[in-house]
């Protein structure tokens, strides 16, 4: 899977893109996506993120889903921070 989010590095905003194995089952991430982490959780309405850029799962060359970066956070445990999101 890759994806791509928008960091602050220094004060400046700075496009990381990354990818992971396949590792995680492709339901997972299902259940990250933006559209359904509302209905599902009820997490965003209480979110201090819901300002920030979201992690960008490209699907293909043309297309990408937006994910909560909370869960994909707590479940990739990936090389960046939250609070490093633009």
């Amino acid at each position: 899977m890759q994806y791509w989010v928008y960091l602050r590095k220094k004060g400046e905003a700075e496009l990381f893109c990354d990818s992971i194995l396949d590792f995680i089952p492709k339901r997972i991430f299902d259940l990250m996506e933006v559209s359904q982490v509302p209905k599902k959780l009820g997490m965003c309405d209480h979110c201090n993120l819901d300002t920030c850029c979201h992690v960008m799962e490209n699907i293909d060359e043309f297309t990408s889903r937006k994910l909560c970066p909370v869960l994909f956070y707590d479940v990739v445990k990936p090389r960046w921070k939250l609070s490093e999101l633009t």
